[in-house]
């Protein structure tokens, strides 16, 4: 088995065809990159995500708005995964049903593919009148999204099945951000039965199922966090009873025990990612100074959890105890700016983490006890912002 990992990059503008999907073949000895083909240069992979039988690949075209540009509909690409040397036969494409699409997730039994389109920061001022009569501004944000595809025999994408749209009262702790509900990532349990989705513009945390006979999200739940969080991204831990969220306005890493047949989460943990000096207050610190996550990772043994920290440009190293709670190993330097997106071989051997704005893919190897060690290579990468690994190897 070889392994090989795919990088998304966003445009850098409507006109250049400068982003799309690279892939990569790892040198085992000292875990460098040997680049061997781009693919759709003129898709802005935001992100990426391989089905779990490692046969295919999909990625969003997740369109920025420009002033000279009006076209902002995502859509979802599926892609064969040739499993002899990791190159890409594209299958089809849809329409992601919304704007901005930043997260793919594909079910265990590879029959669906569920989506969130995070929809713009933009507003649409308009007036009104009131119940007395008075005229009012009413204030529009563009419509967010979860949305389910089922998926053809071949990887390709079928049709939509369901589209739930985001909704509930925006935290506006950071009003960028927090201004209308902003879904930012969507996770499946291990056993299938559960999906995870995180409401950054809400500070809430949405747990549902999908009834595959009715085609459609059911059961739902919902957990509010603390005001300010703002929870990005989400992972489960492989044994199938934790897990584990970042914040991104306030630098967090949230662990959970849940349920996935009732649904339920409980609270269990709460740490921080970064020096307190670092965290956003929401008044006098500038937010894009101060620590705001992104990414978050576990260990292929489930022994170690990572998060990226942007701005201090970190890596929060903690140990996974039995119980699921988490202990502070350390914060490492990532040896790049703005840490967007990591991935790890499926050895537990190296660590590879994406900065967008050093355009680079820093590579570490993971040492006996899992803490990330510099190995003093990287690889360029013009607007990186996903990263991904699969081992393949003949059937």
């Amino acid at each position: 088995m070889a392994n090989y990992i795919y990088t998304g990059s966003w445009k850098s503008s409507p006109e250049k065809d400068d982003a799309g999907i690279q892939l990569y073949r790892q040198n085992p000895q000292n875990g460098t990159l040997d680049a061997v083909e781009k693919y759709m240069p003129e898709l802005s992979a935001g992100y990426i995500c391989i089905s779990e039988n490692g046969k295919y690949l999909y990625t969003v075209d997740e369109i920025k708005r420009h002033p000279d540009h009006m076209e902002t509909e995502g859509s979802i690409w599926a892609f064969e995964i040739d499993r002899r040397d990791g190159t890409l036969k594209e299958i089809n494409h849809i329409s992601s049903y919304g704007v901005f699409p930043n997260y793919l997730a594909v079910s265990k039994d590879g029959r669906h593919l569920f989506a969130v389109n995070y929809g713009s920061e933009d507003v649409l001022i308009r007036t009104k009148r009131n119940h007395k009569g008075e005229i009012e501004i009413e204030h529009l944000y563009e419509e967010s999204s979860m949305a389910a595809f089922s998926l053809r025999e071949d990887g390709g994408l079928d049709q939509l099945e369901d589209l739930r749209k985001a909704e509930g009262i925006p935290s506006r702790f950071f009003e960028w951000f927090q201004s209308a509900p902003h879904p930012h990532c969507i996770g499946i349990s291990p056993d299938d039965q559960m999906i995870l989705v995180a409401d950054r513009g809400c500070d809430k945390i949405i747990v549902c199922g999908y009834d595959r006979a009715e085609r459609k999200y059911s059961d739902i739940h919902e957990y509010p966090v603390s005001r300010g969080i703002g929870p990005r991204n989400c992972i489960f831990h492989p044994n199938g009873n934790m897990v584990y969220v970042s914040g991104e306005v306030q630098p967090y890493v949230i662990a959970y025990q849940y349920d996935s047949k009732t649904r339920m989460m409980v609270e269990k943990q709460r740490c921080l990612t970064a020096d307190e000096e670092e965290i956003y207050d929401g008044k006098e610190k500038s937010f894009f100074l101060c620590a705001h996550p992104s990414d978050i990772q576990i260990h292929p043994d489930g022994t170690m959890l990572y998060v990226l920290n942007r701005g201090p440009d970190t890596i929060a190293c903690f140990e996974i105890l039995k119980d699921g709670t988490l202990r502070c190993k350390g914060r490492i330097a990532s040896k790049g700016v703005w840490p967007w997106s990591c991935t790890i071989d499926e050895q537990g051997n190296y660590m590879y983490i994406v900065h967008k704005n050093s355009n680079s893919v820093s590579i570490f190897r993971l040492d006996k006890e899992g803490i990330p060690v510099y190995t003093g290579f990287k690889t360029d990468l013009d607007n990186g912002v996903c990263i991904k690994s699969t081992a393949l190897g003949p059937e």
